[in-house]
């Protein structure tokens, strides 16, 4: 476990790491605009989620930051859990 690649490889037991406001408002909205914009790419339903992301009111983006915040302390209490276990099984 000690070659370049095994640096990267990620262990499944990690927790799932938390998403930016852009992120979250992304996943809840893709899947609605691709039903109602099939002829676009890819690459242009991204352009049009960030678009409507960027055009967001103040408020409306406050509710995605806040969601982003508590994701991010989720993950960061989910990782010590880890980390604790991780310490808990080398040490036994």
């Amino acid at each position: 476990m000690n070659s370049y690649t095994d640096v990267f490889r990620q262990d499944p037991n990690a927790p799932k790491r938390n998403g930016g406001p852009y992120i979250l408002y992304s996943n809840s909205v893709r899947d609605k605009i691709v039903a109602e914009n099939s002829h676009l790419s890819f690459t242009e339903v991204g352009r049009l989620i960030g678009t409507m992301y960027r055009e967001l009111p103040p408020p409306e983006k406050a509710i995605w930051v806040e969601k982003a915040a508590a994701e991010k302390a989720r993950y960061g209490k989910e990782m010590e859990e880890y980390k604790k276990r991780l310490t808990d099984a080398k040490a036994a």
